[in-house]
């Protein structure tokens, strides 16, 4: 957002806009480059497409950081949910990809966010400090990491347009309000933790 030469116009595809609170965290000229696109990423390709075509987006380039919990009462760290992970979110970003070409979209460069995940930590063990280069303990579990990452390889590969690349955080802090994954949550429990030891912020 800081660089107006570059990003002048922001599509934010999510099923809600960003709210007032959360958009007050940026310049009134920043706000004026984003442009809300209600998306329902459980919808069909042709669905998405639809509503891409209908706000006329177009993108050189598509950082894709979505993540639809499972529904379960499970931590999505427990080794159990695995199944449930793939389910909510493979398709999605099958379908989001499918959408593309037929809304017209030819982006230069797709970035899928991964997570932790990647490296196997939710279930056991792993070297620290993680490294892009660790191979992937593909053989150890079904990580909807991995599907998503072929799913973008072999898009890529039918469409040399374009190049992806994968970002591989070992926490992720998301950007909604009530999420258990928001920034100032991670931050409240820092400042509580810090209070609780009698040291400062």
């Amino acid at each position: 957002m800081e660089s107006t030469e570059r990003w002048s116009r922001v599509f934010a595809l999510s099923r809600s806009p960003l709210s007032q609170d959360l958009l007050s965290f940026l310049t009134e000229e920043q706000r004026s480059r984003i442009q809300h696109v209600s998306i329902d990423l459980s919808g069909s390709a042709e669905q998405i497409a639809q509503a891409l075509r209908k706000s006329h987006v177009s993108a050189e380039y598509v950082f894709y950081y979505a993540y639809i919990a499972p529904k379960t009462d499970k931590s999505a760290m427990d080794p159990s949910t695995v199944g449930d992970l793939v389910e909510s979110n493979v398709s999605p970003f099958e379908a989001f990809l499918n959408a593309l070409p037929i809304a017209g979209i030819k982006p230069k460069r797709i970035l899928l966010q991964t997570g932790g995940k990647n490296y196997g930590m939710h279930i056991g063990r792993v070297r620290t400090p993680l490294v892009e280069s660790d191979p992937q303990p593909r053989h150890l579990s079904p990580n909807f990491y991995y599907k998503q990452e072929d799913l973008l390889r072999s898009f890529c590969e039918a469409n040399p347009q374009t190049s992806w690349n994968m970002i591989r955080p070992a926490g992720v802090v998301g950007s909604t309000e009530y999420g258990s994954m928001n920034t100032f949550l991670t931050f409240g429990l820092y400042a509580a933790t810090q209070a609780h030891k009698g040291l400062a912020i």
